[in-house]
């Protein structure tokens, strides 16, 4: 199973080779990150910490490809939530240029022993579950010891709006 096949290379040299493209351990996918689709009328998600490890502080970290998030009023394309920093649910709102489509890049973090934020190396990967339609689900190893995958866990919901909510006035002059 997993544990075999990682005595003898990292998921951080089978990624190197293939160029970051998921791969197939046992009966497990894994991925160095995961895109979600974000399509309009979808104008927020909420991320769920479901478990995680104290030691090394375990997060997440989230990138839009267009657009931007906006958690806890802060506006930003990137971010990192650390499980032990945040309430256990996370409201974020997409905010994207109208007609365009996105996607939310998703991949796991964890502290280093100086506090530095360390990702994509020795084990660490995710595998991702559809829970249902709108969310995703995600076993996290980080990159510390052979791979486990319940490092960290977390829902990611995305809300679908009923009707179209973009925000084209705070977006103006940003095409």
């Amino acid at each position: 199973m997993t544990r075999g096949y990682l005595r003898t290379k990292t998921l951080q040299s089978a990624f190197e080779e293939s160029k970051g493209q998921p791969l197939e351990i046992g009966a497990k996918t894994v991925h160095l990150a995961y895109d979600v689709p974000v399509e309009w009328p979808s104008t927020r998600a909420a991320l769920s910490f479901t478990s995680f490890t104290d030691t090394p502080g375990q997060g997440v970290c989230l990138a839009m490809s267009e657009g931007e998030l906006e958690i806890n009023g802060l506006r930003t394309p990137t971010a990192c939530l650390w499980a032990d920093a945040v309430p256990a649910i996370v409201a974020i709102r997409f905010l994207q240029f109208p007609n365009s489509s996105a996607a939310l890049r998703v991949w796991n973090s964890w502290r280093g022993t100086t506090g530095a934020t360390l990702t994509w190396t020795r084990n660490a990967g995710l595998v991702v579950e559809a829970a249902d339609d709108n969310t995703y689900r995600f076993a996290c190893s980080d990159g510390i010891g052979p791979a486990d995958f319940t490092d960290l866990t977390f829902d990611l919901k995305i809300e679908t709006a009923t009707k179209d909510t973009r925000d084209t006035m705070s977006l103006a002059g940003r095409e």
